[in-house]
């Protein structure tokens, strides 16, 4: 399904339309309003952007991931945001992991606040890693494809594919944002 999103610090219109390359599914998040649309009509001059989520982030909800390490087990911090509207769940989960555990980590995966759909595809999630303190936009390293695992639907997680080496001695950030639909 082809679903980007828009950032901008103003909300869609009407012209934001088919015209302009927006298709219905499309996403569209305000900075301004912290609000969050969804595209149900691409037609030109006819948009329409129905808002999904809003309010701020005192709108969402905190949930308590729990991590499960390969190798070595960092220090983990976080900041786990959520919100559900209607059968989607959106999140946002900031990660920095400290490893002085003695040996490398190269695996990790998150509970989810809900459960996800039986599917059995692969959700994936967008995300980026840092590998300092992340100070500025200079900090950002790179990018990693965190998914729902669509095999084991009792324990639905999120995972980091492929594996990665966080070595003992280091420190990572990672962030990442998604969205899914829920049983």
């Amino acid at each position: 399904m082809y679903r980007p999103t828009h950032i901008a610090a103003i909300p869609p219109t009407v012209n934001d339309d088919l015209s302009l390359d927006f298709h219905k599914g499309n996403y569209w998040w305000d900075t301004a309003t912290q609000t969050e649309y969804i595209l149900e009509d691409e037609t030109i001059g006819a948009a329409d952007w129905v808002v999904v989520s809003g309010g701020g982030t005192s709108a969402w909800a905190n949930w308590i991931p729990v991590f499960t390490w390969v190798g070595g087990v960092p220090a983990t911090t976080y900041v786990a945001r959520y919100q559900t509207v209607n059968n989607t769940v959106f999140f946002t989960l900031l990660i920095q992991a400290a490893n002085a555990s003695g040996s490398s980590a190269t695996s990790v995966s998150a509970t989810l606040p809900v459960t996800p759909k039986d599917n059995d595809t692969f959700l994936p999630i967008y995300a980026m890693y840092a590998m300092s303190a992340l100070t500025s936009k200079a900090d950002i390293y790179g990018t990693m494809l965190f998914l729902i695992d669509a095999y084991d639907n009792a324990t639905r997680k999120l995972y980091c594919i492929p594996n990665f080496t966080l070595a003992n001695g280091s420190t990572w950030t990672w962030i990442m944002e998604g969205f899914y639909e829920t049983t």
